[in-house]
């Protein structure tokens, strides 16, 4: 799909000269882009730093899982989930925080519908990260003995990678059409 400008209007805000107003053709939407450049840049290097923090994320998890067997105190295996309990926390606010600042970048771009498939990706990206929260909850809260650790561990690994790959496919798209927005201008 490429986009196909059809019409601008820079008189529109003749104070933001920074900002394109214009009009473009996406398969059947047409897409008003009123955002910046420098928010579609920041948009994008967000999503760069969001991939590589969950690789990271994610090395730090497989080991996670190679410790969670090697570890024989249950309270030690409970001290180390908390850690990750704290990281997902994390994970959770600053994904909630960056999906702020992409709906308000979106919104910019009137991009129609496409805008209610990038919110329904939001809300699972939401819900697989609640989700992988409060598996580290209930293992930390419950009264759990060390193989019910174990398995909460790879609970949590499973789900932070499924997440990775959520979010990975969910930026890719975003980037595409923010891409094709900025070389269209």
């Amino acid at each position: 799909m490429a986009l196909e400008s059809v019409g601008s209007n820079p008189s529109t805000h003749p104070n933001e000269a920074s900002v394109a107003w214009q009009a473009l053709h996406y398969g059947e939407e047409v897409i008003s882009v009123a955002a910046s450049d420098r928010e579609i840049r920041g948009l994008i290097q967000e999503h760069e730093a969001i991939r590589a923090q969950l690789r990271q994320f994610t090395d730090s998890l497989s080991r996670l899982s190679a410790k969670s067997a090697s570890i024989s105190a249950q309270h030690e295996l409970k001290e180390y989930l908390l850690g990750y309990r704290y990281a997902l926390n994390d994970l959770r606010d600053g994904v909630r925080q960056h999906i702020d600042f992409d709906e308000r970048v979106f919104k910019m771009l009137s991009i129609g519908t496409l805008m209610n498939s990038l919110r329904k990706g939001h809300e699972e990206i939401n819900l697989q990260i609640d989700r992988a929260v409060q598996i580290a909850n209930n293992a930390l809260e419950d009264e759990t003995n060390q193989e019910e650790l174990k398995q909460r561990c790879s609970e949590i690994s499973e789900a932070v990678r499924a997440i990775r790959a959520l979010i990975e496919a969910h930026t890719a798209k975003e980037d595409s059409l923010l891409n094709l927005v900025r070389k269209d201008r």
